[in-house]
């Protein structure tokens, strides 16, 4: 951080705006953010700018960090269940195994079944991780470079129950408070749907904004263009409708975007509530179902005994 604004400082000293300074280093500032200073600096309002780009990126981290509290849960307690249906197969099972065999009784089906997976899982579990691995990297690499690819696994994550609901939300609430910022940092209205669409996070969310902003160039109201996007639920056309009717759409924007982090909020602490015991309930029937499949056959045994 120090050399970055030591940077900065000696680019300013030698003549360039604070945007441009800026733009030398894309890593920590986006396209968005310099924009916004541009903007200021070319309207002569650049603190008034500055608070809103704070603001902003405050938002943006609270907005990351809800949708993380709604994952982290969920994937640390499935994690958890893999690892210990694992361990149990590889080691807890084939010592049943090895002593069923000894006592040469007539195994329930469920046990039966239980050390037929053992069995496959020692012989395979090799190959399974490195296939796991490869098919994870082949789908990070077709995420990341092939488009059609990733605009699918958008669409399909906006139809999962539950989460498709939290990611649509999510989105639409930064595009709305990234649409007011710039808004009402001066910034023209192209620039800022080229600013919203580079930061959806959503492949097909990202070509309806393009395309909304292909009709702005065309001369189509953004009240029209936006009603021909489906994408957009028909509550936030009716306030872009009102803002844009009224002169204020940097502030209906604003309050759209506030009224969508709220449901967003609202869904994550259902979803979590929801979630924890089902996924405990999940971890409890599987690992129950390993233990009462060992354990059958030494009950039967000692009943006969």
């Amino acid at each position: 951080m120090k050399m970055l604004i030591a940077e900065l400082k000696e680019d300013i000293g030698t003549g360039e705006s604070f945007a441009r300074a800026l733009r030398k280093h894309p890593q920590q500032f986006d396209t968005l953010y310099c924009n916004m200073v541009e903007s200021g600096e070319l309207s002569g309002r650049l603190p008034t700018v500055l608070e809103r780009l704070a603001s902003y990126q405050e938002q943006s981290e609270k907005l990351r960090k809800t949708i993380k509290k709604a994952l982290t849960y969920p994937c640390i307690v499935t994690v958890v269940a893999l690892l210990v249906t694992a361990v149990m197969l590889v080691k807890v099972i084939p010592e049943f195994a090895q002593t069923f065999s000894e006592l040469g009784a007539e195994l329930p089906v469920i046990t039966l079944f239980v050390l037929n997976l053992s069995h496959q899982v020692q012989q395979l579990w090799l190959s399974t991780v490195l296939g796991a691995g490869i098919l994870c990297g082949v789908f990070t690499v077709a995420i990341r470079h092939s488009i059609g690819f990733s605009y699918i696994v958008d669409r399909l994550l906006l139809q999962l129950p539950g989460i498709g609901k939290l990611i649509r939300l999510a989105i639409l609430a930064r595009f709305s408070r990234t649409l007011a910022t710039t808004f009402n940092a001066g910034v023209p209205i192209l620039d800022a749907l080229q600013s919203a669409a580079s930061t959806a996070g959503n492949a097909l969310y990202t070509k309806g904004i393009l395309t909304l902003r292909q009709d702005l160039i065309q001369g189509v109201s953004l009240q029209r263009a936006v009603h021909r996007q489906s994408i957009f639920p028909l509550a936030l056309q009716q306030m872009i409708i009102v803002g844009e009717e009224s002169g204020t759409l940097g502030q209906i924007l604003d309050r759209a975007g506030r009224l969508y982090e709220q449901d967003m909020q609202l869904s994550v602490d259902t979803l979590v509530q929801l979630t924890e015991p089902l996924v405990m309930l999940v971890l409890g029937l599987l690992v129950g179902t390993l233990l009462l499949a060992m354990y059958m056959p030494v009950f039967e045994l000692g009943s006969i005994l």
